[in-house]
């Protein structure tokens, strides 16, 4: 949810001018150090409304403008809609119209939001880690590198995991999912379900899902008690337990079967009660040690008070629990509430509990939960208690050490210098890792934001090891990140530790060392979360940059660019710059066919950047975003591809130009207040007609978030009074809330345009042959996939014709014919991009390669066919070509009259009607000719026109009387 990253300049770096951003990779080696060079270290200390922020933006993309929600069955139709199309396309004999080869582009080396992390306890080589959204992998040489092993055509967000630890059937893995607190495309829901627990029984090679975990409930609003799974154990029977909403269940027979073992007694989704509320949590003691003990719990604002607190078991049955944890037993506990205040914030109360048990003790036990506190106060968010139950059924409870989960951190020079107490922030029980060493009881690593160790079990204030940026620890290679999830001790190596943020994985060989050394741990585990990405327009580059959720601005560097700046060389091809800071967003660079390139990037609410990358001399702007603009959480700005000193900002409704994107300030930029006068709902896409840029030829479509499409004509030079036009589709103009994510068009001509619509329940794709005209055709063309959310869209023009992409929802498809509501929609791409979010195209339409960022999986590109011979940009209603169209009120035939250009020698004519539905096409020679149209009914129909070398076309609409 935060990172630390540098967002600005600082007075002391331009006044020596030292190189001004803030870089880093990862590398996989604990010993390699980073290149010396002077970075800005600026921390970008994120409240928490920013994650409120980052829903409500995901919830305008994905919700159902008919209930206000994103459907919480939503993820669940994708997968089966997934499931039908790789069902139909796994058929012999099925032909894959378009063939595409998809190569990975990285990030390489680090990695995003890591929800679970596991070592095998036999062969300390095999390791398995979950991506929240990215699916499994599976490392075979202790984390050095990783390979993709998530199921095709299944849920990706995987959050828990267990080994069995008998002999003998130590090759058995049970995997949880479903992402409650924190989940991308959340807003207001709160949550992505998952559908249920994997088992693998190849030691995490392969998994299916255990059939009896997706089930139906039967309650409203769930469709099963497995939509999330919090925690999963096995104990040394083999019984497996999961920590699910509500309940605490096992399973004696390897998942077959399931019965109870705690469950809060209300009803699941209680109008009472809020689903953080139901958040369980289960530990069991190490295999071997005794006494054998388990031990669970339940949300302190559960709506039932006589399960909500801390349970323990010698057995683990039914009916052998005692609660040993609770407001009544334990002095300093907080008192039981499950109120709120008149903004739903709680005032009372405890939320989210974790446990961990001592590896080496099973008697001692510590119980971490949310508190009602705000770190912004000066206190920590959560409180700490450890429990002794060596002369169990007495429980020895230590007084609350909550007020511990704090530590001074040293502020390095480059950010200021000095030093500053940081307490435990958990974003609402988004972030709260808690761990303790397989040796030692005392010593506990506490993590939300930041994460914190203590050698006395936090009886006294603990040690800043990791998150925001500090001298306190040492990390060459900027490997750990904040909001700590998970860890994993290594099985021998007792002081090795592994732990999962929202930066991917983090190693430290000497957890308990006085200061503490980080390396990376995410070689091929490519699993950032991109909300946009950008090529780079010279031919055959590899170059590429991407905006990625809590990660920053990444810069694939294939032409060396940043060679010789003094930072660390990467460690292969595919691993990426981390620039700028935050949440990163839109992205472009300028050719970079030289020695330099300019390289634009963006932070959470607007703030834009712009890198010249020149070896030595590469060097930060200034925040660039334009004086007085807003704008929404993830910055959107648009730069024209083939003319790439134009460049557009959406702030809100409102647009910002410039022509001189490379040395534009914050000051520099024009305002279209035509634009903002027009516009109603805020600008969420952006898209310019392809080519040398030719005035009144090009055209800039502007999409909204409440379902409006507009063209502005001539965009670069047009008066900043220009109004756009409305060419919103007539199956979307009557959404006052459908967010129009992406908009493309045909580089050889401006008239053919897709665009998509990223609601759910909404119609979602639409296709016109005839953009630039005055009443634009739309066609309807979601065809086989209209249930998934529609994210990106992208034409290519090839030798052979026409190819259309969609990002969506579970991956990415493909079609080379344009057929309304029967559009057939091929997946593409290899397993791992088939089911995962594709967030966002770039096209190079140079070579045709096509750049795809994923909401999961990073990078990937493929190049298409064979860039047809290039056009000259289509001139439409030119009278030298047709001179008139007669009458334009007709009850039988329409007449035309050709002009006198030379060197055509047919046109090619088609009659549609307003939807966009083609009734009737020839093709004849370039001559005055007439169109027989008595069948048509009575309404209002379009005739298009065109030359053989599609230079010229004209449009006509009219209107068939009686």
């Amino acid at each position: 949810m935060r990172t630390k990253s540098a967002l600005a300049i600082t007075l002391l770096a331009l006044t020596f001018g030292f190189i001004g951003f803030y870089i880093f990779n990862r590398s996989t080696s604990l010993e390699k150090k980073s290149a010396t060079a002077l970075r800005l270290q600026q921390e970008e200390d994120e409240q928490e409304e920013g994650g409120i922020k980052r829903r409500l933006y995901e919830w305008k993309m994905l919700h159902d403008p008919a209930t206000g929600e994103i459907p919480r069955d939503a993820q669940r139709k994708d997968l089966a809609l997934l499931a039908t199309i790789k069902a139909r396309q796994s058929k012999p004999g099925f032909r894959q119209t378009i063939n595409n080869t998809y190569t990975a582009a990285g990030p390489s080396q680090n990695g995003g939001r890591t929800r679970t992390v596991a070592y095998d306890m036999r062969n300390n080589g095999v390791m398995l880690a979950a991506g929240v959204t990215g699916g499994i992998y599976r490392s075979t040489d202790g984390g050095s590198s990783w390979t993709y092993v998530s199921p095709v055509s299944d849920v990706r967000i995987v959050t828990c995991m267990a080994q069995d630890p008998r002999p003998g059937f130590q090759d058995t893995w049970y995997a949880g999912t479903g992402e409650l607190l924190g989940a991308s495309a959340a807003y207001p829901n709160a949550f992505v379900p998952g559908y249920g627990i994997y088992k693998s029984t190849d030691n995490g090679l392969t998994w299916t899902k255990l059939s009896s975990t997706i089930i139906s409930s039967a309650r409203e609003g769930f469709d099963s008690i497995f939509d999330m799974v919090f925690n999963i154990q096995v104990d040394g029977s083999g019984t497996v337990y999961a920590a699910i909403l509500n309940y605490i269940i096992r399973s004696s027979n390897g998942g077959t079967s399931w019965g109870l073992v705690l469950n809060e007694t209300g009803e699941l989704e209680n109008p009472d009660q809020q689903i953080e509320n139901m958040i369980t949590d289960i530990v069991i003691s190490k295999p071997g040690v005794v006494p054998v003990r388990y031990y669970a719990c339940f949300s302190g604002r559960n709506r039932d008070r006589d399960t909500a607190g801390v349970w323990t078991s010698t057995t683990g049955a039914f009916g052998t629990w005692t609660r040993i944890g609770h407001s009544d037993q334990v002095a300093g506990w907080r008192a039981y509430s499950n109120t709120t205040d008149a903004n739903g914030d709680y005032t009372g109360g405890w939320g989210k509990t974790v446990l961990a048990v001592s590896p080496s003790n099973s008697n001692i036990l510590y119980v971490m939960y949310q508190n009602a506190f705000s770190a912004s106060l000066s206190v920590p968010e959560a409180d700490l208690f450890r429990a002794d139950l060596t002369n169990f059924p007495t429980v020895t409870w230590s007084a609350n050490r909550g007020p511990n989960l704090q530590a001074t951190r040293n502020v390095p020079l480059s950010s200021g210098g000095g030093t500053q107490t940081k307490y435990m922030e958990t974003q609402g029980g988004y972030n709260m890792l808690l761990a303790v060493h397989p040796t030692n009881p005392n010593i506990v690593i506490a993590g939300g934001v930041n994460l914190f160790r203590s050698t006395d079990g936090f009886s006294t204030t603990g040690t800043f090891i990791g998150g925001l940026t500090a001298t306190n620890y040492s990390d060459p290679n900027e490997a750990v990140h904040v909001d700590f999830h998970s860890f994993a001790f290594h099985p021998s190596i007792t002081n090795r530790v592994v732990v999962g943020s929202d930066g991917g994985l983090a190693v430290t060989n000497d957890i308990t060392a006085g200061t503490v050394l980080w390396g990376g741990l995410g070689n091929q585990y490519q699993t950032l979360q991109y909300y946009h990405v950008a090529i780079d327009p010279a031919a055959g580059s590899l170059t590429f940059g991407g905006g990625a959720q809590d990660n920053s601005t990444t810069y694939r560097d294939s032409k060396g660019f940043l060679n010789g700046s003094g930072l660390q060389t990467p460690v292969d091809a595919n691993d990426h710059y981390v620039l700028i800071g935050g949440d990163g967003g839109s992205v472009a660079l300028t050719s970079g066919a030289g020695t330099n390139q300019y390289f634009f990037g963006s932070v959470q609410e607007g703030s834009v950047y712009r890198i010249f990358a020149n070896g030595a001399a590469s060097a930060l702007s200034g925040d660039l975003k334009p004086t007085g603009a807003q704008s929404e959480f993830i910055t959107y700005f648009h730069l024209d591809p083939d003319n790439t000193n134009v460049m557009y900002y959406a702030g809100l409704n409102s647009l910002y130009r410039t022509t001189n994107a490379t040395t534009v300030s914050a000051s520099g930029w024009t305002q279209m207040t035509g634009v903002a006068s027009t516009l109603t709902g805020n600008i969420f896409s952006l898209a310019t007609s392809r080519g040398t840029y030719n005035g009144s030829s090009s055209h800039l479509y502007i999409g909204t978030s409440n379902g409006r499409i507009y063209r502005l004509t001539d965009p670069r030079d047009a008066a900043p009074s220009a109004i756009p036009v409305n060419i919103t589709p007539s199956a979307l103009a009557s959404s006052t809330s459908s967010l129009v994510r992406e908009i493309a068009v045909n580089p050889r001509n401006p008239d053919t345009v897709l665009a998509v619509v990223s609601n759910y329940g909404v119609a979602s794709a639409f296709w016109t042959g005839n953009a630039t005209s005055a009443s634009p055709t739309w066609q309807l063309v979601e065809g086989n996939i209209a249930s998934a959310s529609f994210r990106t869209c992208a034409i290519v023009a090839t030798t052979t014709g026409v190819e259309y992409y969609v990002g969506t929802s579970i991956g990415l498809f493909s079609t080379t014919t344009i057929n309304g509501a029967s559009t057939n929609w091929t997946m593409e791409g290899p397993p791992v991009l088939q089911g995962a979010i594709v967030n966002d195209l770039a096209l190079r339409t140079s070579d045709n390669t096509l750049l795809i960022g994923t909401h999961g999986n990073g990078m990937f590109y493929t190049t298409i066919g064979n860039v047809p011979t290039a056009v000259p940009d289509v001139i439409v209603n030119d009278k030298r070509f047709i001179t008139s169209v007669f009458p334009t009120v007709i009850t039988n035939d329409i007449n035309f009259r050709t002009g006198t250009i030379a060197g055509i020698r047919n046109i090619h004519l088609r009659v549609m009607n307003m939807s966009g539905q083609i009734l009737l096409q020839k093709t004849q020679g370039y001559q005055a000719g007439t169109v027989q149209l008595g069948n048509l009914s009575t309404g209002t129909y379009l005739l298009e026109i065109w030359s053989d070398d599609r230079k010229y076309k004209h449009l006509q609409q009219f209107v068939k009387a009686k």
